[in-house]
């Protein structure tokens, strides 16, 4: 089941924003987007254990609300003012923020701890992308299970509501589409 969020809706914005007295995440960070948007973080899932001069980012930079920098573990970061003082905040601890913000509303609606996070990703990531993504795990205090590509996780949950739709002696052939806001991919 996917959860709703503090606003009731079942998706949450990756976005990071930060104001002088704290820092916003997802729903919440959408209203600075337009007020606030040279300190509000996007694109974390294309920049996340990124380098700097990767020709990804220079794509990517097109997009971002506020500039990109070396940050501190050598990946992207936000070049952002947060409480007063200027900073670069890398994309991983940015996504770190976000699971933990995730995580918690999971605790909400559950009303049960979450131990354990088995986390999608796009199957174009990078071994660095990869390990970035397990470092913000780690710093939001969560046990990542298992990194699983997006279209192998479509492919398991229509398993699951299909079991009994096999047939051992009939071959199936099977198109797991995702159109995201950003992006579309096709698994057969």
């Amino acid at each position: 089941e996917i959860v709703q969020n503090s606003v009731s809706e079942r998706r949450t914005p990756a976005l990071v924003s930060f104001t002088s007295r704290r820092r916003l995440l997802g729903d919440a960070a959408l209203p600075q987007v337009k007020s606030n948007y040279r300190n509000s973080c996007r694109g974390l899932k294309q920049l996340v254990g990124r380098a700097l001069d990767s020709p990804d980012v220079d794509i990517e930079r097109f997009w971002s609300l506020c500039p990109l920098d070396q940050a501190e573990d050598g990946d992207v970061g936000f070049q952002v003012s947060c409480r007063g003082e200027d900073r670069c905040v890398s994309a991983t601890l940015c996504l770190s923020m976000l699971v933990t913000s995730i995580v918690a509303t999971c605790r909400a609606w559950t009303k049960m701890e979450v131990p354990d996070v088995v986390l999608a990703i796009p199957s174009y990531f990078t071994e660095r992308s990869r390990q970035a993504c397990l470092d913000a795990m780690r710093i939001a205090g969560v046990q990542c299970l298992c990194l699983l590509h997006e279209s192998t996780a479509i492919a398991l949950a229509w398993r699951f509501d299909n079991a009994r739709q096999f047939d051992d002696a009939a071959p199936l052939t099977v198109a797991f589409c995702s159109a995201g806001h950003s992006g579309l991919f096709v698994a057969v």
